[in-house]
């Protein structure tokens, strides 16, 4: 009888569990709740001038899902500084359970 099959699942946590969008010659821009207002703030302010990385948070924050989900990007940002969004880490532990007990 041959030995039961295991599953394993990697998981690069960069865009599989955030968001986040490039931002050119530096590290990427985390979609976070936190940049989101910094974001918002600093287009609001007058004085602030022409803040690219505001606009680059801002216009992923608002930019729809797609036909499939309802919502804007806005729902999968980071709460804390754990860089990681609690409804992506559900979906991918609903993808663990669903692979079943070889996982």
């Amino acid at each position: 009888m041959a030995p039961p099959l295991q599953t394993i699942i990697f998981v690069d946590v960069d865009g599989v569990l955030n968001v986040g969008t490039k931002d050119h010659g530096a590290s990427p821009l985390a979609l976070s709740e936190e940049n989101i207002a910094l974001a918002r703030r600093i287009q609001k302010d007058s004085n602030a001038g022409n803040h690219l990385a505001a606009e680059k948070i801002s216009s992923l924050a608002s930019h729809p899902l797609g036909s499939s989900e309802e919502g804007t990007y806005e729902k999968f940002a980071c709460k804390d500084d754990r860089n990681v969004s609690d409804l992506l880490v559900d979906r991918l532990a609903k993808l663990i359970l669903a692979a079943g007990d070889g996982c």
